[in-house]
């Protein structure tokens, strides 16, 4: 059953617009660096696609990605593997190595201990209390923009996703308050919050389109995802799909690993 009002179809069209064209800048600037150190080729393969497509998904900086690829490079350069490398899975290891190192420095320094100046994933220090007050009012108006637009059948999960935007409107304004050391319990909550968005979002959705927004997803992902374990190709599914859904009620992502500068 459709909800009252507008046919929410050109809105689901539209949705996602802003997040589609940083996706796209972040793969150029990746796959412009890595063919530079290839030094061949004109575009990523469909498997390195996916994993830099999952990497924009999970929040990881590009300028990380691209130092990381940069230091494997190096590294390599007078070695014969150095000669041989043709795909971004071969170092999707270490940038995932850095990316988990750098995490654990901007969640354990604290709200503090930042230049209020750098960027989120810069390297330029911890999280400061005005980019994360930021970030949290910017995703509680967004997410409550989603939860007004459900109406009629859908009003059960626009009510859950009210709720959601309420509660981030109450982390953002104790954002003064949260001492050093708050931000891994903080992030924690912002996981919890997106997965409650998430699956109000597919409760709002007809089935047939819950069904084909699966399959696309399991499309996208079957180069990717053929060399990985059972339970990695899982998350990566589940990665998909969940952007797919937050495209179509134009939600937000809530870690504040992907706050934009």
């Amino acid at each position: 059953m459709e909800p009252s009002g507008p046919d929410p179809a050109p809105r689901r069209a539209h949705a996602g617009g802003a997040e589609l064209a940083r996706e796209k800048a972040y793969v150029r600037a990746i796959e412009k660096r890595f063919l530079a150190l290839r030094e061949s080729g004109l575009i990523l393969s469909s498997r390195d696609f996916e994993i830099v497509h999952d990497w924009f998904e999970r929040g990881v900086p590009a300028e990380l990605v691209i130092a990381t690829l940069e230091e494997v490079y190096a590294k390599t350069a007078d070695r014969p593997e150095g000669r041989s490398i043709q795909s971004i899975a071969y170092c999707r290891r270490a940038v995932e190595r850095a990316w988990e190192e750098r995490r654990a420095a901007l969640l354990g320094a604290g709200t503090s201990g930042g230049d209020a100046g750098s960027a989120p994933g810069s390297g330029g220090g911890a999280f400061t209390q005005e980019q994360i007050a930021a970030h949290l009012a910017s995703v509680a108006a967004s997410t409550r923009t989603a939860a007004q637009a459900l109406t009629g059948a859908h009003a059960g999960p626009g009510t859950a996703l009210a709720e959601v935007a309420d509660r981030l409107a109450e982390l953002a304004a104790g954002t003064a308050e949260r001492g050093a050391g708050a931000l891994p319990a903080l992030e924690d909550e912002l996981v919890a919050l997106e997965d409650k968005a998430v699956a109000a979002a597919r409760g709002a959705l007809p089935a047939s389109e819950i069904e084909a927004i699966v399959a696309k997803a399991a499309q996208d992902t079957a180069g990717a995802s053929s060399r990985m374990s059972a339970k990695a190709r899982e998350a990566m599914l589940r990665r998909a799909t969940d952007a797919a859904l937050r495209r179509c009620l134009a939600l937000p992502r809530y870690s504040l690993f992907t706050m934009t500068p």
